[in-house]
């Protein structure tokens, strides 16, 4: 069944544009970001960022919403929940919603739908830093039925988001004992330097000119893709005529990637190799010894993740080096000892995945339900 025509709505027939100023009212200033949608300023940024006279910022009430125009292509849009009232900087467009024929929560998902997103890209290409101005937002449609029928959708995708809201309070749990446990098991009296107890090296990046390098089978593994997790499988995949101009090595499986440089969360993390893979030079390959296990060493710099993020080298581009992989003090333990750690930072990893794997199946059934019945494909 496609969409039901006769109850496609221009959205401009139930929304309104608001610039209410905040004047010399005491609110909190707040942005709205593709990730978290409406946030304390002060919270998310660890730091004022906003003026120091924000008589001039809008006023945005509960359950109005706003956007970023040049950011609501990527998300940047958000219906007030958390807040009753907040300040926002001018450049966000502010609008409020006919509650008595639509639910501001059913057009709270519609702004989530990939419908949605289409026709931001249909308004904003080719404009002036791809910016959505209200007036074309006017001009979205979207399914609206009955009061009582956006409801009872809501009400069904409610009952997807409380146990996606679960399985976060699961991980978010396991993730807590998971730290609580790394610093009981590396609380040692010997500490000893990685360098001793492991090769550590680093690739190069095979020209990207040359189309030919990027035709094979070999994996090659990008810092993007180093991330806490265990590798399968590269993304990028060379030719072996890459690995030879470039004298690339193939690391075996069990070798442990650290990654050196990087944009956002990547500098510093680790991941351990599945697989036989070569690598950028922004990443750093550890072979361990066999006084040391890969799995226990991978544990260990994934407890360290922020310290190695503020430790290393600092200017244009802050990053790690070779010499202070290879200088980095690590918790020592016989063998034995290295695998019954392991063993049970594994079973909570097991457990933590698991609930991953069971909150990405809801999400997966939740854009596609949310898709369905905003749009009316599927009647409730």
């Amino acid at each position: 069944m496609g969409v039901i025509e006769e109850e496609q709505k221009k959205l401009g027939e139930y929304i309104s544009e608001i610039s209410s100023r905040v004047g010399t009212l005491e609110v909190p200033v707040l942005s709205v970001t593709n990730t978290s949608g409406f946030t304390n300023q002060t919270d998310y940024f660890s730091k004022k960022i906003h003026s120091k006279k924000i008589n001039n910022y809008k006023i945005v009430r509960h359950n109005q919403f706003a956007y970023n125009p040049s950011r609501v292509n990527v998300g940047s849009i958000d219906r007030l929940h958390n807040y009753q009232i907040g300040a926002l900087s001018p450049m966000y467009v502010v609008f409020s919603v006919d509650e008595q024929r639509l639910h501001p929560e059913y057009l709270g998902y519609f702004v989530r739908t990939h419908s949605f997103y289409e026709q931001v890209k249909n308004n904003t290409s080719g404009s002036v830093r791809d910016s959505l101005a209200f007036k074309s937002l006017c001009d979205f449609k979207l399914y609206i039925p009955s009061v009582e029928k956006q409801r009872r959708i809501i009400d069904e995708l409610k009952k997807i988001d409380a146990v996606i809201a679960l399985s976060d309070e699961i991980i978010e749990e396991a993730e807590t004992l998971k730290a609580g446990l790394m610093q009981k098991l590396f609380n040692v009296n010997k500490f000893v330097k990685l360098g001793d107890y492991a090769q550590i090296s680093t690739g190069t990046t095979p020209s990207t000119s040359d189309e030919s390098f990027y035709t094979g089978l070999n994996n090659f593994v990008k810092t993007s893709e180093i991330n806490g997790e265990a590798i399968d499988r590269a993304a990028t995949l060379i030719s072996d005529s890459a690995i030879t101009q470039y004298r690339l090595k193939k690391y075996k499986p069990g070798t442990v990637l650290l990654a050196m440089y990087g944009q956002g969360k990547t500098r510093g993390n680790s991941s351990i190799l599945n697989v036989e893979a070569s690598i950028t030079q922004n990443a750093a390959a550890i072979e361990p010894s066999g006084k040391l296990l890969s799995e226990y060493l991978w544990h260990y710099l994934k407890s360290q993740y922020e310290r190695l993020r503020g430790d290393g080298v600092h200017g244009h581009i802050a990053h790690l080096n070779l010499g202070f992989v290879k200088e980095l003090k690590i918790p020592f333990m016989d063998i034995e000892k290295q695998e019954e750690a392991s063993s049970l930072l594994n079973k909570v990893d097991e457990d933590i995945h698991a609930n991953k794997l069971v909150r990405e199946a809801h999400k997966s059934l939740k854009l596609g339900l949310t898709q369905d019945l905003l749009t009316g494909k599927v009647a409730i």
